[in-house]
């Protein structure tokens, strides 16, 4: 694997099993030190467990090369954490690191927060899948406040609770460069989506966020409605799998969606089955439709209301709504994806037939004219 031999790019032992494999993690990390070229290494599901990660460690301690390193679901703990922290204090190369599906808990996340203190590479992280709780996200949040790289970063499944999302909501209030958070699956309820919102009123970076299966409700979604009202750069974000047991939330997410012109994809999947639930389904559709008609920004959404005989098909008619279908997709039990481009589009191509080409034929004409008289 020398350089001098390959020039491979790319490492991916996915099920690698190193424990019962005849090659070991050892003999991949000598190689690696020597190699110049590998910018991928794709360890997913090796099981190198602890041991390997600090042979690793090692490792990336001198290799400046790898930019993009997968070591999710490897039976990672605390113990590998502190020996992977050490040396991403050092590398200056990865920029993506994938540790999700491991055992880190809050000892191993509070040493990697240590590390992305003084790390100026790493910009994507998934840590999704672990249990460092409350204590492991209050570390991470001060991290985030002095880190200025980080631009990506899911958190989701992690067990933290309202302590830790208010640490990372006061991390939020300051962290200027981190685009898209994932936050799903996590115990946040309505006081915490209160926290979260409360940053994301000041917060005007983060584009995309990820809060489905939250356990907030109708008061959650308002506090989130509340700073759609008044953050302009978010534009891609997922509510579904929430507790709403009332329109009130719904109604105050329309009322937001009249406002913002920026949001263009929306994800409103609640509940696999709305049927036991107080919430009035033609309600909710006769809201939806309300909002589609008023926001001129929105090109996909997905919910559970509607069907082939319902208003928003209807709506979606294109004698009946400012918008051009790009894709619609069905799906089993009301669920349904729309994919919206804003009928606009259609006038401003009109335009360009009607006026701006006609135009660029006439100069090319004239243009052909004078060239023959200079001829003659």
């Amino acid at each position: 694997m020398s350089n001098s031999k390959l020039n491979l790019q790319k490492i991916c032992l996915d099920k690698g099993d190193f424990e019962n494999g005849s090659m070991t993690i050892q003999m991949l990390s000598d190689n690696l030190k020597l190699n110049y070229s590998v910018t991928t290494l794709n360890l997913e599901r090796s099981e190198i467990g602890d041991e390997g990660m600090k042979v690793l460690a090692d490792t990336l301690k001198i290799n400046f090369i790898l930019t993009d390193i997968n070591l999710s679901d490897n039976k990672i703990g605390d113990e590998g954490m502190k020996e992977l922290a050490w040396s991403l204090k050092v590398n200056t190369s990865i920029t993506k690191i994938n540790l999700r599906w491991n055992q880190i808990g809050p000892e191993g996340a509070k040493v990697f927060a240590e590390a992305l203190k003084v790390n100026t590479s790493i910009t994507d992280i998934l840590l999704h899948w672990n249990q460092i709780e409350d204590e492991g996200m209050i570390s991470l949040a001060e991290a985030l406040k002095i880190n200025s790289t980080i631009t990506s970063i899911e958190l989701g499944y992690t067990g933290f609770k309202l302590e830790g999302i208010k640490s990372l909501s006061d991390a939020l209030k300051i962290n200027t460069s981190i685009k898209y958070i994932g936050l799903f699956i996590n115990d946040i309820n309505d006081e915490g989506m209160k926290e979260l919102s409360d940053a994301l009123k000041i917060n005007t970076y983060i584009t995309s966020i990820d809060v489905r299966y939250c356990l907030y409700g109708d008061e959650g979604l308002k506090e989130i409605s509340n700073a759609l009202k008044v953050n302009y750069s978010i534009t891609e974000i997922h509510l579904s799998g929430n507790n709403l047991f009332t329109t009130e939330g719904i109604r105050a997410l329309a009322d937001a969606l009249k406002i913002n012109s920026y949001i263009e994809h929306i994800d409103l999947l609640w509940l696999p089955d709305l049927t036991w639930l107080t919430i009035d389904v033609i309600d909710v559709e006769n809201i939806l439709v309300n909002t589609l008609q008023y926001n001129y920004s929105i090109k996909s959404l997905i919910t559970r209301i509607g069907d082939n005989n319902s208003k928003i098909n209807e709506l979606l008619k294109p004698e009946n709504r400012k918008y051009r279908i790009i894709e619609w997709m069905p799906w089993k039990n009301h669920h349904i994806c729309i994919k919206l481009e804003p009928r606009f589009h259609d006038i401003v191509m009109t335009l360009l037939y009607l006026f701006f080409i006609p135009q660029i034929f006439l100069r090319r004409e004239k243009l052909r004219q004078k060239l023959r008289q200079q001829k003659i």
